[in-house]
């Protein structure tokens, strides 16, 4: 009895698919293996998870500093039992005058030891006249309005502090406007498309999937100067021109969207606030780009490339101005306490070890501008 072969057309097309399905299976399997490790060791920790915060609790860090020459050699960050740096919650802490500090890595300090930060030099030289006061350092480095409103949520409000004070800015420069992200950063995000609530589940609920998201927020902090380094400011590179006014309106035309964004979640840090007994305070961000000569090294600030971008130093000031305005705004809008860190801190080389990021000595600068103001005002503003 004779057979007939399949033909070859055919053979090709079961061959390909089952190629294509040992692929599959193999693809699933090794993302398996991935999940598995990072649930049990994850090189890469990260205090989010999707938008859920995990802060790290109970820990003392001492690290050696090879990278930034003009910071300690020797470093040493501790975190108390809520996963912040400060004291531990006194047992008399709804009578205290409680007080967190909220921001990104120009408020947590990394790079700056235990009871040298400026929020810790700020609780010192507020003890005077502010004896009951208890102050928490909530910074987390890389978050931006987005993060502070989680924070609030998740941590801060359940906590009842007296006030809170914001220091942001620096990471919201570029950050998209109101969308759906923006609703599940708020709680609610039963009107986000199916593939925005999936992308969320899966977020929330892989650990591959975070840290492949934490790396790309890690990418464009990088690209935008955002992550520590050292800087030398006599040997950065120039843009060969500045921008024309024309040019600078188009970049602002480009940041409409973004400083809209901006506006509402300022207005919605604040509003959170309020809406739970707690007084807001607002603070400027300050940064070492701008235009003028630098006092300490001489250089002139002006053209000189300040971040990956290629942006110079007077460009980069001018967009973080439009966000300061914002903040400005915001506290004139709601009658909110604000201080202008951004225009009251000189730009001074000795007070940054990069264009945003603020050395002992500059930390020791940011506290006694906010002790200054704060001290007849929180008094004030809390009773």
């Amino acid at each position: 009895m004779e057979t007939t072969a399949a033909p070859p057309a055919r053979g090709r097309m079961r061959s390909l698919a089952l190629n294509l399905t040992l692929l599959a299976v193999s693809l699933m399997f090794c993302l398996g293996m991935v999940e598995a490790v990072l649930r049990v060791f994850d090189p890469l920790p990260s205090r989010v998870r999707g938008n859920t915060l995990r802060l790290n609790t109970n820990i003392k860090t001492t690290f050696h500093n090879t990278g930034i020459p003009r910071m300690d050699p020797e470093i040493r960050v501790s975190r108390n039992s809520i996963g912040f740096r400060g004291p531990e919650m006194p047992t008399d802490y709804e009578k205290r005058l409680s007080l967190f500090t909220v921001g990104g890595s120009t408020t947590e300090c990394y790079y700056i030891s235990d009871g040298k930060t400026w929020p810790d030099l700020l609780s010192k030289k507020l003890a005077g006249t502010m004896p009951d006061l208890w102050l928490n350092n909530a910074g987390l480095d890389g978050h931006s309005t987005f993060g502070h409103a989680h924070l609030m949520e998740q941590i801060l409000i359940p906590l009842k502090p007296k006030a809170v004070l914001f220091l942001v800015g620096i990471n919201d420069v570029g950050a998209e406007a109101i969308n759906h992200r923006d609703s599940q950063t708020f709680g609610d995000c039963a009107g986000c498309p199916l593939l925005r609530r999936a992308f969320n589940f899966v977020t929330q609920n892989s650990a591959t999937a975070s840290a492949a998201l934490n790396i790309q927020r890690a990418r464009r902090a990088q690209k935008l100067g955002l992550t520590h380094r050292s800087l030398d400011l006599g040997d950065r590179p120039t843009a060969a021109k500045l921008p024309s006014p024309e040019e600078t309106a188009a970049l602002k035309t480009r940041h409409t969207a973004a400083l809209e964004g901006y506006k509402q979640r300022v207005e919605r840090l604040v509003e959170l606030c309020q809406s739970n007994g707690i007084v807001p305070i607002l603070v400027t961000q300050p940064a070492l780009f701008g235009s003028g000569k630098e006092p300490v090294t001489g250089v002139q600030l002006d053209n000189i490339i300040a971040n990956d971008a290629g942006q110079d130093a007077r460009t980069a000031w001018t967009v973080l101005e439009w966000y300061n305005d914002v903040v400005r705004q915001a506290g004139q809008k709601q009658g909110v306490t604000l201080i202008d860190l951004a225009r009251e801190l000189p730009k001074s080389f000795d007070y940054y070890y990069d264009f945003i990021h603020f050395t002992n000595k500059g930390a020791d600068a940011v506290s006694d501008i906010l002790a200054r103001e704060l001290s007849p005002k929180l008094q004030a503003v809390v009773k």
